[in-house]
């Protein structure tokens, strides 16, 4: 839990012309300034409370948010209490899970808990990802925050391999956005944000989606019934496969043989002297 995934990267901000000259417009002989700011990046869980709004038209474009705004508490005790598994594995090997937790669940000693309105979330930032998804663990709830960033920093005017074209390089109405926004330090902060959050808002859903298999009526409001939800645990074994240990086995059982054969000629050999020895 005290170990926040942030990922550190440089950002170029959009060319300006100190000439006087038109932002928007590459002249010859035209000189230019483009700032650099030195970024680290990380990601807070908060919990908002959203309305909407449904026209009834049977299509997601009927759905509008009336407005978003931050979950106040009255005592410190109703706050959410966070949960970050404690996996005794370093961190650039796997990723702990995190969320939300019951308070029956607070002293289990895998995980690890506290009592806040927010989660900086925990992890560790690999910036060799060319893409906003890992595709070698199927968990992304546990490394999706870094994974976002990294490919954010990675990003470059190529946008060979690329998701989306986010450099403003094709699209002259984002790079004058951008060189807004890259004017200062304070503000060019706003530009990681507002990639981020498309790159997560196209990535990540939901959990809290498992529903019963009956169909809910049109119109309901309400959501009712038992839902078994399948879990599978992971536990650390060591295997092994007989058929891959014939060929020993039969070393084995030859070494066996030819020591019990020895054995044999030796104490057969022991005799033959004792009984000439006692001829004589």
């Amino acid at each position: 839990m005290t170990n926040v995934g942030v990922v550190c990267g440089i950002v170029y901000g959009a060319a300006r012309r100190t000439d006087g000259g038109n932002h928007l417009i590459r002249e010859s002989d035209s000189t230019w300034q483009i700032p650099i700011y030195s970024c680290a990046s990380a990601a807070k869980a908060l919990i908002k409370t959203v309305r909407f709004r449904y026209d009834g038209s049977g299509s997601l474009g009927g759905l509008r948010v009336v407005d978003m705004t931050e979950k106040t508490y009255q005592t410190e005790d109703e706050n959410p209490l966070w949960g970050v598994e404690n996996t005794s594995i370093r961190l650039d090997v796997a990723q702990p899970l995190w969320g939300i937790v019951s308070k029956e669940y607070q002293n289990r000693s895998d995980i690890s808990v506290i009592r806040k309105e927010s989660l900086w979330l925990p992890g560790f930032g690999d910036t060799t990802l060319s893409l906003p998804v890992n595709g070698l663990l199927n968990l992304p709830g546990a490394s999706f925050h870094l994974s976002s960033f990294a490919y954010l920093y990675s990003l470059s005017s190529s946008i060979t391999n690329s998701v989306s074209d986010y450099t403003g390089e094709t699209s002259s109405a984002l790079y004058s956005k951008w060189r807004g926004y890259s004017t200062q330090a304070d503000t060019t902060s706003t530009i990681i944000n507002l990639i981020w959050t498309d790159i997560v808002a196209n990535a990540v859903v939901g959990t809290r989606g498992w529903l019963s298999p009956q169909g809910i009526p049109v119109g309901s409001a309400n959501v009712s019934g038992q839902v078994e939800v399948p879990v599978t645990e992971y536990r650390k074994t060591i295997q092994y496969r007989v058929p891959f240990g014939i060929p020993a086995f039969f070393a084995l059982f030859w070494i066996l043989l030819s020591m019990v054969t020895v054995m044999i000629l030796l104490l057969c050999g022991f005799d033959d002297n004792m009984g000439l020895i006692g001829g004589n």
